[in-house]
């Protein structure tokens, strides 16, 4: 299946921002698939690039853009689309966007008419008003967001539930619209154990007690993501069992990072809070999880995918969520879940999760699940079958 392809994705892409790691597991994918890609993202962080087989383009990013609002965004956009049609010279077999307003720059700048294909987390709306945004902004996006559907060979959604809301809250043709799950590469992520020399060796350089047990966060520092519930929770589970060590990985970019830390402060739990602002998805991560005993979700109800769920379950983690659909997709009946969407439900669920860690055979068929269902190889025969539907 030889072939080149163009991907854009206006996001500042790292293997420690969370938002990229969709985006490397079908890279990693087309890849196996012989397919070689041409990547244009905002900026790019380390050696993904090389990591991952792929020529990738950045922009000179002004730094107060890392943290702007959407509305930033655009300017960045416009610039994107500049270096697109300014240096891309190759006729890709199609175009892969990586959300709504990819969609609308690969249209733009589709100058040899290729069918294009777009992959969706999310819906943008939905980001927008977890940042508080006035109502006719949301207005303005829900129309920019329905015009990205209109021109696409064929829709990539995350989960079934976010199917089913461009297929009938959009009005797309069904036919248009293909669910393919998130992933992980299960021969990077696995249970490793302690002490292993990489685990114990992350375990000193942050400065964590040895035999200190082990609750970990992974992902953005958002309301969206759940960071102040957690926070909340955090403070009940202490009251409770004050041996435990929290840690919160991820969100290098999130404006809201220093206020959440300011929040553990006040809330009285900063000296059982560790907060690493950027961990490598692909150098770091795998370890990082393994010096975890417990590992926590708090996402509330979301039309996004829980693909972070995956990279949990292939590393054999008891795994603390709320009670959605979204999260049962993934985590079926081994998840740990909290009885309502609440701080102090929360905590219950973490204690009781803690309660777990031990479980030897749960940890395994949290492996083998992830095996089964979330794995880099059903990845690949799903975008096999992307390629072979829009390929000319």
């Amino acid at each position: 299946m030889p072939g080149k392809i163009l991907v854009i994705a206006p996001t500042m892409f790292s293997a420690d921002y969370g938002g990229a790691t969709r985006i490397i597991e079908q890279i990693k994918a087309l890849s196996l698939l012989g397919v070689c890609a041409e990547m244009y993202v905002y900026s790019i962080r380390g050696n993904l690039d090389k990591a991952l087989s792929v020529k990738a383009h950045g922009l000179p990013i002004v730094p107060r853009f890392h943290q702007g609002k959407m509305l930033d965004r655009f300017y960045l956009d416009l610039l994107l689309a500049l270096r697109i049609i300014s240096s891309n010279d190759f006729k890709p077999v199609f175009i892969l966007s990586y959300n709504q307003e990819a969609a609308l720059i690969s249209k733009i700048t589709n100058l040899f008419k290729s069918p294009i294909v777009m992959d969706v987390q999310g819906v943008v709306r939905e980001e927008f008003a977890s940042q508080g945004e006035n109502r006719e902004l949301t207005k303005i996006v829900y129309l920019f967001e329905r015009k990205s559907f209109e021109f696409l060979s064929l829709i990539l959604a995350s989960n079934p539930l976010l199917a089913k809301f461009i297929i009938h809250e959009l009005d797309v043709d069904p036919k248009k619209v293909e669910v393919v799950l998130d992933a992980a590469d299960t021969n990077l992520f696995m249970p490793r154990g302690k002490d292993n020399p990489k685990v114990e060796y992350l375990r000193s350089t942050l400065g964590i007690k040895k035999g200190a047990r082990i609750v970990l966060y992974v992902g953005s520092f958002s309301a969206l993501q759940g960071t102040d519930i957690l926070l909340k929770a955090v403070k009940y589970v202490l009251e409770r069992e004050k041996g435990l060590f929290f840690v919160l990985a991820g969100g290098r970019w999130s404006k809201d990072y220093e206020s959440y830390i300011q929040t553990a402060r006040n809330l009285g739990i900063l000296s059982h809070v560790k907060f690493i602002p950027g961990v490598s998805y692909v150098r770091t991560l795998p370890y990082l999880l393994n010096l975890a005993d417990v590992a926590v979700a708090p996402k509330r109800f979301s039309l996004q995918s829980h693909g972070k769920l995956a990279v949990l379950m292939a590393s054999g983690l008891p795994t603390v969520v709320f009670d959605s659909l979204i999260n049962k997709l993934f985590l079926g009946s081994l998840g740990i879940y909290a009885k309502e969407a609440n701080a102090e439900a929360f905590a219950e669920a973490v204690i009781s999760g803690m309660n777990k860690a031990e479980n030897d055979d749960l940890r395994e068929k949290l492996r083998e699940r992830a095996v089964q269902c979330f794995s880099l190889q059903r990845l690949v025969n799903d975008m096999q079958r992307v390629y072979e539907r829009v390929a000319w």
